[in-house]
């Protein structure tokens, strides 16, 4: 894919995978904790204060997507410096975002 750096969670079977990839140097990555639905990192760049970094792929599945997001509450409860959080929650406002599937 043309990226020098990679960290990963593998999917299992067609479910789930995340892929966190970078090309500079001057980028150090540094994997604090994954779970199969988020990867949690410090990134540290020159002259810049190190800020944490969650990608999250939450399950479709209610229960599980619970248990993601209490996860991440304890995850937060800990964490007092930048702090960004990416990536398909899976979660809608409200039921009239909802399209196809199962209403």
């Amino acid at each position: 894919m043309g990226f020098k750096f990679h960290l990963l969670v593998e999917a299992q079977g067609f479910s789930g995978g995340i892929w966190l990839m970078w090309n500079r140097l001057d980028i150090k990555v540094n994997l604090i904790t994954t779970d199969f639905h988020f990867l949690h990192v410090q990134v540290q760049e020159k002259n810049v204060d190190p800020w944490l970094l969650t990608v999250v792929y939450a399950s479709p599945r209610e229960q599980e997507r619970g248990e993601t997001w209490n996860k991440l509450r304890q995850l937060a409860a800990n964490i007092n410096e930048p702090w960004l959080m990416v990536g398909d929650f899976n979660e809608i406002a409200s039921p009239e975002e909802k399209k196809g599937g199962a209403q």
